[in-house]
């Protein structure tokens, strides 16, 4: 059985500005007006987003979420990445 964390994508910020379309200047305005999910470190240096929920923001874009809509599904896509890591780690323990 697949599970939905199988097919995780991490992508660097470079390819993430260009799967959502917008350039480094909008896509990090789009973080600070909470219209983006923040980035997630891997490295010392390093950090990405999920390619998944690069698709989902740009999806709710083109079916006419509003700016409040767009927020609201940023919030549940973070959440979504805790509520994830708790699902793998239980999987883990009952292994």
């Amino acid at each position: 059985m697949m599970n939905f964390y199988d097919n995780l994508i991490l992508l660097r910020l470079q390819e993430a500005y260009r799967a959502s379309g917008d350039s480094k200047t909008n896509f990090w305005q789009k973080q600070q007006d909470g219209l983006m999910v923040s980035t997630v470190k891997c490295g010392t240096r390093g950090a990405g987003v999920f390619k998944h929920e690069i698709d989902s923001i740009s999806l709710a874009r083109a079916a006419g979420y509003t700016d409040e809509q767009l927020r609201e599904l940023v919030k549940r896509l973070e959440q979504k990445r805790a509520e994830l890591l708790h699902n793998i780690l239980s999987q883990l323990d009952a292994a």
